[in-house]
């Protein structure tokens, strides 16, 4: 729960103070957002439903539109349209709807390159839930203020925010005094947030968001009616209860493990993370000098190597496992991977074999073929299959796992690498049943094209396996559900979510926000991707290359470590474990009341007991904060606490506590605790 200050509490539970009241209204919570856009001068523009959404939820959507005066979008069946706002090439609309069994998602039409957001909020009042609104619009201007309201506050209110601006090039900086804030680039910049609005009887003032350039600018704000309480002789009634959604199937279960939630085991996310090298890019280097580099930030994988000699060196060196990647070039067959493979294999060091990197970039030739590019991908395909094929039946390398080719959604023709299986009946130009891979290989960086900094959300939202909002660079769908380039079908968004899947390459350079802001993006990239279910991790990279400002470390001959490589090394010591929970994982029954929708927790465990429950904001550069209570299920003798930026020591020792208080912004912090 968010800790509040006292005239906070008070302001936001006065219409729970009069005597004998028959029951008393929560006040408002925040609960989520979704966004949508269209490329397309005609639209429409789909946008989900925020997913923590429930019945009686108050959803407000947010519509920015690039059309002429009174060309405004029609809303779907069921949405109030509260204000709207124009300039001379584009507009903007706000509607709000009281949930009530609602679809996954809804559609506007009529108007051109829309792009929109819908936000959620509980405990709004749901016969009137807009106290006022007002709205700008501004024209070659670097800020636009919206107006303060024409009407007073009132107990347990809460304000809105609105801004959208006609560039893509930065984020919008938005007023200070909002939280939950979100930030989207698609088809322009666009900025929402919100707050409780802590006095009852003064005037809402003005709200202002500003913007390094000058361009167009729509903005909105509104006022959320808090839920009415009972009267104080108790003779009121309470607000009408929403007709409560049928569930689809019978419920489950409880899980056998009893209440709360059951820990991952802390070494199996330590295995999850590795990193890419490039030693011969960087003035040759060797294993023995990029060996103290990665034994410092802690990973258990490397990426890079060609050679079997040169694996197997860094390998010993740092006792870690690598991939084989199949080198592209000119090939005649698939050989001198298998037996690169088999000799890291018998030495102890091999990870899996991975398919061609980016053939998009760097066509192969094969068996006298070129593919790749923009010309036929069949090349590409039969190579991939003919290197599953192979590694499948040898008998060394058989159960080690196959990697797929890296920027599949780049076919030109429809050979089928959207799927690890192609399917039957599917007709496609390699036949059914070919086989590419056992798991999905990406390269979703969480960096983006001329990004200056990340967004809210940003890795949180790049790991998510269904995702395909902007600004995120290149999302599993893009690649496996319905291909960037020329649209061919793929996996459904719900085969998506359970498909096999790892990230060899993703990363965020330091010229975006600075060497700390990279560091603590990464950090929560390593998270976000693990608890979405990424089986590996690979970050780009361990030692900047060609000026390229990736590395966790500066080049050679120096070898600074950055801000990164010193978090991913705190992070790793303070986790530091060698064995899997033995037996059945450990259940710790915490939550966290009103968990903002940039904070994220992930709770592991240490053989030897220890619980390890990491809880991270992603609100970028420290532009906000999130106080939140971790309530701890009973009281713990022994709980530690570190922030990861800080040091691998605590910087809290606590005895006896039942529940634990953070202050967030954009890094993880560990609260410890020993049985």
């Amino acid at each position: 729960m968010k800790h509040l200050s006292l005239l906070r509490i008070l302001a936001l539970s006065t219409s729970c103070l009069a005597p004998a009241a028959a029951y008393c209204a929560s006040p408002i919570a925040y609960v989520g957002l979704a966004y949508g856009s269209s490329p397309s001068s005609s639209g429409p523009v789909t946008i989900d439903v925020p997913a923590a959404t429930k019945n009686g939820d108050l959803m407000l959507a947010y519509i920015a539109t690039q059309s002429a005066t009174g060309a405004w979008l029609t809303a779907p069946s069921g949405w109030t349209e509260v204000t709207k706002t124009f300039n001379s090439i584009q507009g903007a609309q706000l509607f709000w709807r009281i949930a009530n069994n609602e679809p996954s998602s809804y559609t506007w039409r009529g108007t051109s390159y829309p792009q929109g957001v819908i936000r959620t909020y509980r405990n709004a009042n749901i016969t009137a839930p807009i106290g006022g609104s007002a709205g700008c619009g501004a024209i070659n201007a670097k800020s636009c203020q919206i107006p303060a309201l024409a009407k007073t506050t009132v107990a347990g209110e809460w304000y809105v925010g609105f801004w959208d601006f006609n560039l893509v090039s930065d984020p919008i900086t938005g007023p200070s005094d909002l939280g939950n804030v979100s930030r989207n680039l698609t088809q322009r910049s666009t900025f929402s947030g919100d707050k409780a609005l802590t006095a009852s009887g003064s005037a809402v003032p003005a709200e202002i968001a500003n913007e390094a350039a000058a361009n167009y600018w729509d903005a909105i704000g509104v006022t959320i009616e808090p839920a009415a309480a009972s009267s104080a002789s108790g003779t009121g009634t309470a607000p009408p209860t929403p007709p409560a959604t049928p569930p689809a199937t019978p419920p489950a279960a409880p899980p056998t493990t009893g209440p709360g939630v059951t820990a991952v085991s802390a070494n199996d996310f330590l295995n999850s993370l590795g990193v890419n090298i490039h030693p011969t890019s960087n003035n040759g280097s060797t294993p023995a000098q990029y060996a103290p580099l990665i034994n410092y930030v802690g990973v258990r994988h490397t990426r890079g190597y060609d050679a079997a000699s040169d694996i197997i060196s860094i390998s010993k060196l740092t006792n870690t496992t690598s991939l084989v990647l199949d080198p592209g070039g000119n090939e005649t067959s698939v050989s001198g991977d298998i037996a690169t493979a088999k000799t890291v294999a018998q030495a102890g060091f091999l990870l899996a074999i991975e398919g061609a990197n980016e053939p998009n970039n760097w066509p192969v030739t094969y068996q006298g073929q070129v593919g790749g590019g923009t010309g036929t991908w069949l090349p590409v395909a039969k190579l991939q299959r003919d290197l599953y094929a192979a590694a499948k039946a040898d008998s060394t390398l058989k159960n080690y796992p196959v990697f797929d080719v890296t920027a599949g959604g780049a076919e030109t023709d429809n050979v089928g690498l959207q799927f690890l299986t192609i399917p039957s009946g599917s007709g496609l130009s390699m036949p059914d049943g070919t086989v590419y891979a056992d798991f999905a290989n990406q390269h979703n960086y969480v960096i983006w094209n001329e990004a200056s900094a990340p967004v809210d959300n940003i890795a949180w939202n790049n790991a998510d396996p269904a995702n395909q909002i902007a600004p995120v660079q290149d999302p599993l769908p893009n690649d496996y559900g319905v291909t960037w380039l020329k649209g061919y079908a793929g996996y459904s968004k719900s085969q998506l979510a359970n498909l096999a899947r790892v990230t060899t390459e993703t990363g965020w350079w330091d010229q975006s926000g600075g060497q700390d802001n990279q560091g603590k993006t990464l950090l929560n990239v390593y998270l976000s991707q693990y608890k979405r279910g990424w089986k590996y991790t690979f970050i780009y990279e361990l030692v900047d290359e060609g000026g390229d400002h990736f590395g966790l470390f500066l080049p050679s001959p120096s070898y600074t470590p950055k801000p990164a490589a010193t978090y991913i090394h705190n992070l790793t010591t303070i986790l530091n474990d060698t064995k899997s929970v033995a037996t059945t994982p450990g259940v710790l029954n915490y939550s966290i009341a009103n968990e903002p929708a940039t904070v994220h927790d992930l709770l592991m465990q240490k053989s030897n007991g220890a619980f390890e429950l990491v809880v991270w904001d992603e609100r970028p550069v420290g532009e906000s904060t999130d106080h939140v209570t971790v309530n701890l299920g009973g009281t713990h003798a022994t709980v530690n606490v570190y922030d990861v930026t800080v040091g691998a020591t605590p910087t809290q020792a606590l005895s006896n506590v039942s529940s634990v208080p953070l202050t967030l912004s954009d890094h993880p912090m560990i609260i410890e605790i020993i049985k």
